[in-house]
């Protein structure tokens, strides 16, 4: 607890709030994530949608020619009990897009614009990057003769009050006297006394009984920040100008700015102007704001949709920032360059001076749902890495018959990369026990994801008879469901499928052994019952991992204490955080064990956590870190129910005392 700290305060009763970490909140369980083609939508983007109708409205809902599975995998999450998914959709489709350079001699990339729409017929929009501006005005000159200048070179007296206006308090004024000059920062201005008072006193020998030959003016603006305008219309913090002036020996001066901050039609600049402009001569300084103009074309016909957006910045802060200027365009999207554009202001502006930033979209592919290769579903998978989510499947990745285990390889080592999720792996379609197995082998070991055979069989959508489909979207609804109604250490078997008529093969006790005995769970009609999940173990090869909800329990425990004890990083590392964080484990794995997650009688039985001098010597702490042990012991499934009957002959004996 922090003391009071009585420094500056006076005698009273002062409060103090103590924020004291809260319990530790399970986080969900329930999320899944289904990776596949779709008729429409955003690609490669992870989407939460809590119902089928949002499914339809974002992706386009089922598509029948070809047949895709992944829609009706969300169909089936929500028939069996889930109630958030995130959808990535994968295609082969690309959008045309276009990269418009910078003005740096490496021509680096500004953004990228991108058709709205998937497929070629981008590639018939145009884009030209042309100049725009919105100021162009010139610094103001003033100047006026001394009526009288103070014997400490403080207080400069003109001859009237208007000529004392001319001046604001933070200007750089330049004094001269014949060949004598001396700056200075004026502090302070009294147009009633026709004053102007210095911040600091003139040093140099100006003759003050002739005051008249003395004149002030604002000083050139060669290495100062400060500039007066004669306008500062359309000019703001963030805004690019450009300076110009023609030279005594007629050459152009030009130099760069970026305006920090704006006070009137007075601006400061990040860094000073390096180029000698001066304010003494009868050429203007020219001053003007640096914008460009970008045009979107839909096509080259007569009839085609142009959009113009004028005079945008790059500057985030600016009021026309090209970003969320161009949100406006029905025809494209803008994509800062990743990584972010490194050339200095104002190089990093579009060049329209360039020829390569004028010209069409290219690069746009049409989709084709069944061209999916492995790196188009990397690409969906590595997208799923920024959405917090708890179980993943690809329905569409398997195919009829295909063999190659890549990507749900890739699938199940994200959810082990990521460590906070788990994978529902599909078998091929149309399998025998033995293909089914052979496909298991091929998928290796891993306690982060779970196979299963065969497919089932559902309404088809078209409204026509039967079709069968990859079951792991009705799967994740199962997981869901259990999660919610019974508890993540609930293991996900002998529970039964929603919305389908039944398997695609039966499975007899043997065949069921057969399969078990190769962690590849069943899915079988129970008569009467309905169609259920017969097995709940991963695909790991040591007993350790064997069953999914075990594996499963720990990813809720571990993430549900990760998330509620960030705040402990870079506190004390003393016996006080030691202390609170143990006792919010504590708790939280009292309240896990009181659901029947953890196996033992009392709360010492079914875990232990350990923070002490043993686990943190001073050369870990020194290293900056705290080791925290928890130990624990989950509940595992009753596989296997076995009573054992014992006939016992004779009967019972009776006899009389």
């Amino acid at each position: 607890m922090v003391a009071f700290n009585p420094a500056g305060k006076a005698p009273g009763v002062y409060m103090q709030e103590i924020e004291v970490p809260g319990p530790i909140a399970g986080v969900s369980t329930g999320i899944a994530a289904i990776i596949g083609p779709a008729k429409s939508g955003p690609l490669n983007t992870p989407t939460f949608v809590t119902n089928w109708t949002q499914f339809n409205e974002v992706f386009g809902g089922y598509v029948d020619a070809p047949v895709i599975y992944a829609p009706m995998a969300v169909r089936g999450f929500f028939e069996n009990g889930g109630a958030v998914c995130c959808f990535v959709r994968a295609g082969v489709a690309r959008q045309s897009s276009f990269a418009v350079l910078d003005a740096s001699p490496e021509r680096n990339p500004v953004f990228t614009v991108r058709a709205k729409e998937e497929g070629k017929q981008g590639d018939k929009i145009k884009v030209t990057v042309k100049e725009g501006s919105l100021s162009k005005t010139t610094a103001l000159k003033c100047s006026t003769n001394l009526e009288k200048l103070s014997q400490d070179g403080l207080i400069i007296n003109v001859g009237s009050a208007d000529d004392a206006s001319l001046f604001l308090a933070g200007d750089i004024v330049c004094i001269s006297q014949g060949a004598l000059t001396e700056e200075g920062e004026v502090a302070f201005v009294s147009a009633l006394r026709k004053e102007i008072v210095l911040k600091a006193a003139l040093v140099k020998a100006f003759s003050t009984d002739e005051p008249e030959q003395i004149t002030i003016r604002l000083a050139d603006p060669q290495n100062k920040r400060r500039l007066r305008l004669t306008s500062a219309a359309g000019i703001e913090p963030g805004s690019y100008l450009q300076f110009s002036q023609m030279g005594t020996g007629g050459e152009t001066l030009e130099d760069e700015g970026v305006v920090e901050s704006l006070d009137g039609n007075s601006v400061l600049l990040r860094s000073p102007l390096s180029k000698a402009f001066s304010l003494s001569s009868d050429e203007e300084l020219d001053v003007c704001s640096l914008e460009f103009t970008l045009e979107i074309k839909e096509n080259d016909s007569p009839e085609a949709i142009t959009q113009v957006f004028e005079n945008l910045s790059v500057v985030p802060y600016h009021s026309r920032y090209y970003e969320k200027m161009i949100t406006k365009s029905d025809l494209v999207l803008i994509e800062p360059a990743d990584p972010p554009n490194s050339s200095l202001p104002p190089y990093n502006m579009p060049d329209p001076s360039y020829g390569g930033n004028s010209g069409a979209l290219a690069g746009g592919e049409d989709d084709n749902p069944k061209g999916l290769t492995y790196s188009h579903y990397r690409d969906a998978i590595d997208a799923l890495e920024k959405a917090s989510v708890n179980i993943v499947c690809a329905p569409d990745a398997v195919g009829f018959g295909a063999q190659d285990n890549a990507v749900l390889l890739y699938l199940a080592d994200h959810c082990r990369r990521m460590g906070d999720r788990f994978a529902v792996l599909d078998c091929a379609y149309n399998l025998s026990i033995s293909a089914a197995i052979g496909q298991r082998e091929l998928l290796g070991d891993t306690s982060y994801a779970a196979f299963y055979y065969p497919w089932i069989e559902i309404p088809n959508p078209s409204g026509i008879g039967r079709i069968k489909v990859p079951p792991s979207g009705y799967i994740a609804g199962v997981y869901a469901r259990t999660d919610d109604a019974k508890g993540v250490h609930k293991a996900p078997g002998n529970e039964y499928i929603q919305g389908c008529y039944g398997p695609s093969a039966i499975i007899n006790d043997t065949e069921h052994g057969r399969l078990n005995e190769e962690s590849v769970n069943a899915i079988m009609s129970i008569p009467g019952i309905g169609t259920a999940l017969m097995g709940a173990r991963t695909l790991s090869a040591g007993t350790q991992w064997r069953y999914i909800n075990v594996r499963r329990l720990l990813l809720y425990i571990e993430k549900s204490i990760q998330d509620a004890t960030r705040f402990a990083v870079f506190q004390p590392n003393n016996l006080s955080l030691w202390a609170t964080i143990k006792r919010q484990v504590n708790d939280f794995l009292n309240t896990v064990w009181r659901s029947g997650a953890l196996f033992g009688a009392t709360p010492d039985q079914a875990f232990m956590v350990k923070v002490d001098e043993e686990l943190n010597p001073p050369s870990i702490r020194a290293l900056g870190q705290l080791v925290i042990e928890v130990v624990l012991y989950p509940v595992t499934p009753a596989e296997y129910i076995v009573f054992r009957v014992i006939q016992q002959p004779g009967g019972a004996s009776v006899s009389e005392s």
